[in-house]
């Protein structure tokens, strides 16, 4: 029996609002999500539910410039 399927549409992972489902691609289901900065992604519902992505990449970028704390 199939788990049943779950619409995250509208539904924020940190930084990323959730807009639409994406053809799944290797039997992984994919939502296009847009980022706080504006971009626009598609991201694997695995890694949206498990916390693993929050962002396009800008967040890291953004900490990257500032330094590491000491």
């Amino acid at each position: 029996m199939s788990r049943p399927v779950r619409d995250l549409s509208g539904w924020l992972f940190g930084g990323l609002t959730v807009l639409w489902e994406a053809q799944p691609k290797s039997n992984h289901r994919y939502w296009y999500c847009q980022c706080a900065c504006g971009k626009k992604l598609a991201v694997a519902q695995s890694n949206l539910t498990s916390g693993r992505v929050k962002s396009c990449g800008c967040e890291k970028t953004a900490l990257s410039r500032m330094g590491r704390p000491r």
